[in-house]
């Protein structure tokens, strides 16, 4: 396995992958992967559109029902003000 660098970019870490290791993973330029670490092992799994969209709606809902009585309040034209 080769060895790779991290290198700096601005604030943050890179770690660079090349072209091979990418079509390994599945993945390409641009598209998203979710990042896991266990036990210092760093591991990157390519999300489809379809577990993204599920994430997404799963994260929405989570959001709106502990922000119930908020959204409501606001539908209802109710402010802190008044």
């Amino acid at each position: 396995m080769p060895l790779q660098k991290i290198e700096k970019i601005g604030n943050r870490a890179a770690l660079c992958l090349s072209e091979d290791m990418l079509t390994k993973l599945g993945v390409g330029f641009g598209d998203e992967v979710e990042i896991s670490v266990v036990d210092h092992k760093l591991t990157v799994k390519p999300v489809d559109e379809i577990e993204r969209a599920s994430l997404f709606s799963e994260t929405v809902e989570k959001v709106f029902k502990r922000r119930a009585s908020v959204y409501r309040k606001l539908a209802e034209g109710v402010t802190k003000q008044e």
